[in-house]
């Protein structure tokens, strides 16, 4: 791939260290390719993210991920407007929980050690198809890569910018942390809650994990008329957390996936 001297060339260009970014980098450096990594943000740093994973990770992640976990759920409970309650348990695992923070850093760090070369705080001002590749222009410099991989989000501006006619259908979430002081405050440890009847078009959750709970609404139309309303309505209407300060909540898009 012929370039200016100051051009710096990769097998691989990942745009955004989050968990998809950060293990693809881990396994393309593992398997030999040299691999520039792009975060905007610097790590750790705070996502606002339910944090739930599915046992199946174990199928893709390296154990040591297990050092990160804040919670381990074998039992879900479902609710419908906080009542009709369901609740399945297993004597496995059926999920994990994490903080993004912790999570995020722990895979950005494995992708380093694996020889991913990684810069934070930086991020593309412009992208284009060059031969043979892909050009990625900072406020720090120009690389081409073989690849270009666009791991970095819901508001992807890879997406965007070599993607202009794709849309992506995003939901509103809030999401606040509680945390828990000393001592038994919360009832259902081990167990995450779910509520399919608190929104007209969604869910309502409570995912426990190490001395906090990470409670939320998420709504399946693009413009709900208060979602914050309704997070208030299902904090305040939640038995189990009477009595506990609840933060205020931050927004967030969830990508939604359908069939074609």
């Amino acid at each position: 791939m012929p370039t200016l001297p100051d051009v710096k060339v990769y097998d691989a260009l990942v745009v955004g260290m989050g968990p998809a970014g950060a293990v693809a980098a881990y396994e393309l450096s593992r398997a030999g390719l040299s691999v520039l990594a792009l975060e905007k943000d610097v790590h750790p740093r705070y996502k606002v993210c339910g944090g739930g994973l599915s046992v199946r990770i174990e199928q893709l992640l390296d154990p040591g991920f297990k050092s990160v976990v804040e919670d381990t759920i074998f039992g879900f409970q479902f609710l419908y407007r906080g009542e009709e309650s369901v609740t399945i348990e297993s004597p496995s695992p059926i999920a994990y929980m994490v903080m993004r923070d912790r999570f995020d850093h722990y895979l950005v760090e494995q992708a380093r050690l694996a020889g991913t070369e990684i810069h934070e705080g930086e991020h593309p001002q412009s992208l284009r198809h060059v031969p043979e590749g892909v050009e990625v222009t900072t406020d720090r410099g120009c690389y081409h890569a073989k690849v270009l991989i666009g791991a970095d989000g819901a508001n992807s501006q890879v997406a965007r910018q070599l993607f202009p006619d794709r849309r992506q259908r995003c939901i509103p979430t809030l999401e606040s942390e509680i945390e828990l002081g000393p001592g038994p405050q919360y009832s259902a440890m081990g167990k995450a809650v779910i509520d399919i009847g608190i929104c007209s078009k969604g869910y309502a959750w409570i995912f426990p994990k190490q001395g906090r709970l990470s409670v939320g609404v998420g709504e399946f139309q693009s413009k709900p008329a208060s979602l914050k309303k309704t997070f208030d309505r299902f904090v305040g209407g939640e038995k189990g957390l009477a009595g506990l300060d609840v933060p205020k909540p931050m927004g967030h898009p969830l990508p939604v996936f359908g069939r074609t």
